[in-house]
């Protein structure tokens, strides 16, 4: 066996061995809004986790996700989300989809936050472009 040979197979051990599925890269701190949530609730959420969109759940239903900007045309800040004509997009993957599908996702709709669903459709969760990020740098890393 080559130099070369050996080469590859640790590159293909290394990346079965760190496949990266998106269910794994769920972000436990960017809770999601509820349909009966504020939209100032939504902006002070925004605002502290950093994000430009949240996402939003009716039981364990997903919804969609909100942006920032959105929130800002409305007139009344007590405004509940469910109740105004926002327009909300509806990026997500299932859980078991790679962390590579989540980028591209993110890039075409240039948002910063994806709505995860399990095998039967219902929300399990949210992935930042932060944890993204974070976690491509380390494969990266790794190779």
């Amino acid at each position: 066996m080559s130099t070369h040979d050996q080469d590859d197979n640790k590159r293909v051990n290394l990346s079965t061995s760190f496949k990266m599925v998106i269910g794994q890269l769920i972000s436990d701190d960017i809770p999601p809004l509820k349909t009966n949530d504020s939209a100032e609730k939504a902006l002070t959420w925004m605002d502290e986790f950093k994000v430009s969109w949240l996402p939003v759940v009716d039981g364990t239903e997903f919804v969609g996700i909100i942006s920032e900007s959105e929130l800002f045309e409305l007139e009344e800040s007590d405004s509940l989300i469910g109740s105004t004509k926002l327009s909300l997009i509806r990026p997500v993957l299932n859980e078991n989809q790679h962390a590579y599908d989540a980028l591209k996702l993110m890039a075409q709709l240039n948002v910063d936050v994806i709505g995860v669903l399990d095998d039967r459709g219902k929300y399990r969760g949210a992935v930042t472009i932060r944890k993204l990020a974070e976690h491509l740098a380390k494969m990266a890393a790794m190779r």
